[in-house]
């Protein structure tokens, strides 16, 4: 291998260096010889090699198209997608509260309260309409908090707030959460 050609013979790589007529590459070898095409009409009726005609199913089965997916109960999804979300923002309250501790982070203490208040808010939600039999008749009222616990909307009642209700659980038209412990001097609207 060289910079510049050492005599006849030599030949130039693509590094653009210089190599002698010994380490020349040998020549490809030639390709394969294949006999020649035979053209001809072809026959009618079954075609060669045992092919399906077009248009028709291999092994002479009819062609059943497939069924169309099964609807899903979008109701039983709601309810599933309901009960997670339950169960996830009080243990996300949870890991909030116990992280600050000792501590007193204000702003990490009222984010605990107000997941707290928006998972008793949703959980009051989840049982109405779990509870609604007939949509053209009024929504069921409102529960305690010690009903929703009852029927596993809570896993335990909740330390931050109090449910008022405005008449008997099960038919209260309204309710009001009510700040209690830690989060009752904290400023915010449950």
């Amino acid at each position: 291998m060289s910079q510049q050609p050492q005599g006849e013979g030599w030949w130039q790589a693509s590094d653009l260096l210089w190599y002698p007529p010994q380490q020349q590459h040998p020549a490809p070898p030639p390709p394969p010889q294949y006999g020649q095409p035979q053209y001809g009409q072809p026959q009618y009726g079954q075609p060669q090699y045992g092919a399906p005609q077009y248009g028709q199913p291999q092994h002479g089965m009819p062609y059943v198209p497939p069924a169309p997916p099964p609807r899903k109960n979008n109701a039983a999804v709601v309810i599933v997608a309901v009960v997670v979300v339950l169960v996830l923002i009080p243990v996300g309250a949870a890991i909030v509260v116990f992280a600050v501790g000792g501590s007193r982070t204000s702003s990490a203490e009222l984010a605990a309260c107000k997941i707290d208040a928006r998972t008793l808010r949703t959980a009051e939600e989840a049982i109405r309409a779990d509870r609604r039999t007939d949509p053209s008749a009024p929504p069921p009222g409102y529960v305690s908090m010690e009903e929703l616990v009852a029927v596993n909307f809570l896993e335990q009642p909740s330390d931050h707030h109090r449910i008022v209700l405005d008449g008997p659980s099960g038919s209260a038209a309204s309710y009001s959460l009510v700040k209690i412990g830690r989060c009752k001097d904290l400023d915010y609207t449950p």
